[in-house]
């Protein structure tokens, strides 16, 4: 009896030991910290830039993942950050949904803009202001030259249009619209203002249009280096749970960047002109649709 005891005792001992280094393995890989190598922009003074790490880390947060971010220091055109994400040079870009995008990277396929991006005021300069505050048909916007960014979709959206685009480098375009090499430079709600104000000393005759803007169904979305499928994961998990606990919205509609802009923009005193998104499947605007839901946003009719 006490040797098949101990035989018991000898076997039992054995198993546990052998699950002991399973174990350990399993609370490895959930404490893993994931490095996050994050875009500098071109600009000197980027909020959009910050806004973006600030989703990063709320869903990172919420995803119960440890990260560590990681700068990279060389400054980069929107056209480049997308070379340098299919590279794994950098880990996330964030961008308009395209196909040839999707090609490459993993887009999480949920917007982090709140939809605030489709709608696009007019950076010019103060001479045009009054002038181009008349404009009540989109027949006028074709006889002036936008100015757009190198691979943004909103270029694209706006040749679709067959407006007059003129491309250049993200900063290069409010020197163009100083110099009124460019009539209107199309920015965000969200970007506007903010940028005149950070350019104020060196560009003082910058003014956005008060009356006019365009809107399209643009979308902003993460995209994902494919060599880093666990930052993938996360930030799906960690963006589902913020939006369904509602703290994205709080986080959102609370984010200086935000209110800035709805309170600047004065969007439901506005005309819209609305266009198509080429770039945008079906799919992806009913998805979208439900997260829209979720946001305390006002909404405005396009023309």
């Amino acid at each position: 009896m006490r040797s098949e005891l101990k035989l018991i005792i000898r076997n039992t001992l054995v198993v546990l030991v052998a699950f002991v280094p399973i174990f350990s393995f399993a609370k490895n890989v959930n404490q893993e910290t994931i490095e996050i190598v994050y875009p500098v922009s071109e600009a000197k003074v980027d909020q959009r830039s910050a806004y973006f790490i600030s989703v990063i880390e709320l869903a990172m947060k919420k995803s119960k993942t440890s990260y560590k971010l990681v700068k990279n220091i060389v400054p980069m055109t929107h056209a480049r950050k997308l070379i340098a994400v299919n590279k794994g040079d950098i880990d996330f870009v964030w961008n308009g949904a395209t196909s040839s995008l999707d090609n490459k990277l993993d887009r999480i396929k949920i917007p982090i803009y709140g939809g605030m991006n489709g709608y696009r005021v007019f950076i010019t300069h103060q001479d045009n202001i009054e002038s181009f505050s008349k404009i009540d048909s989109f027949d006028q916007l074709k006889s002036l030259v936008f100015g757009s960014g190198i691979g943004w979709a909103g270029t694209t959206i706006l040749e679709n249009a067959s407006l007059n685009v003129d491309q250049a480098k993200y900063e290069s375009l409010f020197h163009m619209a100083s110099k009124k090499r460019i009539d209107l430079y199309h920015r965000g709600i969200q970007e506007a203002f903010i940028e005149i104000a950070e350019r104020k000393a060196k560009l003082p005759n910058l003014a956005v249009v008060n009356n006019i803007g365009i809107y399209y169904d643009n979308p902003v979305y993460f995209y994902v280096s494919k060599k880093n499928k666990a930052l993938s994961v996360a930030l799906k998990s960690g963006l589902e749970l913020a939006f369904k606990d509602g703290s994205f919205n709080t986080f959102f509609i609370n984010n200086p960047f935000i209110k800035s802009a709805l309170t600047q923009a004065k969007i439901n005193d506005r005309h819209w002109f609305k266009v198509g998104n080429p770039l945008l499947k079906a799919d992806d605007l009913v998805r979208n649709s439900k997260y829209y839901s979720k946001l305390s946003l006002p909404r405005v009719v396009a023309y």
